[in-house]
């Protein structure tokens, strides 16, 4: 705000000191606008670049985190599926196992009993 009274002073004196009442802008005003404008616009678009830049990392991070997750899950899956497989066999395995071990077990006592 001190910044706006004095430059509005400083016009003023400037006013004061023109030889017409009227102050016409000069050349070295309107290239310092220009440049003004000039700068304000790169500034601009740097900052959109920066931030459509940033943007597009943060997709690119996103996307390669979405597939090793789901690679993870894709690996994860089967190994437990076969884990779950495993156990079912074993669980199923040992009353067959038991009971071809007593089969075996009643046919030798049966052939030492005959011989």
């Amino acid at each position: 705000m001190l910044q706006l009274s004095e430059l509005a002073y400083e016009l003023r004196v400037s006013m004061r000191n023109a030889p017409n009442t009227k102050r016409q802008k000069s050349t070295a005003d309107f290239d310092l606008e220009a440049m003004i404008a000039q700068q304000i616009e790169v500034d601009r678009e740097k900052l959109e670049e920066s931030m459509l830049n940033r943007i597009a990392k943060e997709m690119e991070l996103q996307l390669q985190r979405e597939p090793l997750e789901q690679e993870k899950q894709y690996r994860k899956e089967p190994l437990q599926l076969l884990q779950q497989e495993q156990k079912l066999r074993d669980v199923e395995s040992k009353p067959r196992d038991r009971q071809f071990e007593r089969l075996l077990q009643h046919l030798i006592e049966n052939k030492t009993n005959k011989d």
